[in-house]
């Protein structure tokens, strides 16, 4: 019923769901927000970042992903910024992308949904380069076509030469998927 009244009113479904959706069992709610998806906007976005504060993991993960799909929402933002500076083109005539780690995976990081343990199928990256994979899976990369001025082909040819080539193809990788960005894809 949820997600037939999010098709056809949007803002209807998600202001009924700010009056009612607190005294719902989790699992309940992260899977009545994963309908947000339907006619997602950023006119969601208010609802979407308390969800980010609730205290279930769930319902972080679902708001986080959703807002991660609005390039122009705060989270979306806010990921650029945290990104950006890690990654640099470097060489003259053999470019490559340069990585630097974070340094650390902040509360506030946590509170956008990347998680600071390493999950088992990721041990062999480590802790540091996991939550960079985390950060590069959330941003557009025609975000990254734009930062570097270069084409997504160019970008994967950096991308090759690059020590963290493992890193960043599959960060972009999911980030295409996410973003349904064909070219890079």
């Amino acid at each position: 019923a949820f997600r037939k009244r999010r098709k056809q009113n949007p803002a209807g479904a998600r202001h009924r769901l700010a009056k009612s959706g607190a005294g719902d069992p989790p699992p309940l709610r992260a899977k009545l927000l994963a309908h947000f998806a339907d006619g997602l906007s950023l006119q969601d976005e208010e609802f979407l970042e308390a969800g980010l504060d609730d205290r279930r993991k769930e319902v972080r993960e679902e708001a986080a992903a959703l807002l991660a799909r609005l390039p122009q929402s705060q989270l979306s933002q806010r990921m650029t910024q945290r990104v950006a500076p890690l990654l640099k083109v470097t060489g003259l005539l053999r470019k490559s992308i340069d990585v630097t780690l974070p340094s650390e995976c902040s509360a506030a990081m946590q509170r956008d949904g990347i998680q600071e343990k390493l999950p088992p199928h990721a041990i062999k990256m480590g802790e540091r380069a996991w939550w960079l994979s985390q950060m590069l899976a959330l941003i557009p990369t025609q975000f990254w076509q734009r930062h570097f001025n270069q084409s997504a082909q160019r970008l994967i040819d950096y991308a090759e030469r690059s020590e963290w080539r493992d890193l960043l193809l599959d960060g972009w990788l999911s980030a295409a998927t996410l973003h349904q960005e064909e070219e890079m894809a």
